[in-house]
């Protein structure tokens, strides 16, 4: 499960990734430094330890290929979700 106050990295995606918000099982990831001067990313949070390799300085890095894809996004979550048709 992503947790919140952990900085993550993401495979494919530079820097570490914080947790900004949460909706229906997703979380908005937003970009540690460079805050929103980039784009946020939504992941599943539905990952297991299994899920998740760590790096050699004992960072977390989420894969790209989770229950579902990683989602680009300047919108927040919500607008995200209904935009992939993951919500209604």
């Amino acid at each position: 499960m992503v947790e919140n106050h952990v900085e993550y990295k993401v495979k494919g995606y530079r820097g570490r990734w914080g947790v900004a918000d949460r909706k229906m099982g997703y979380v908005l990831l937003e970009h540690c430094t460079l805050g929103d001067e980039t784009c946020y990313l939504v992941v599943s949070e539905r990952l297991k330890p299994k899920d998740m390799a760590y790096g050699k300085d004992k960072s977390i890095i989420l894969p790209t290929l989770m229950p579902r894809k990683v989602y680009e996004t300047w919108d927040d979550i919500e607008t995200t979700l209904k935009t992939e048709g993951v919500i209604q």
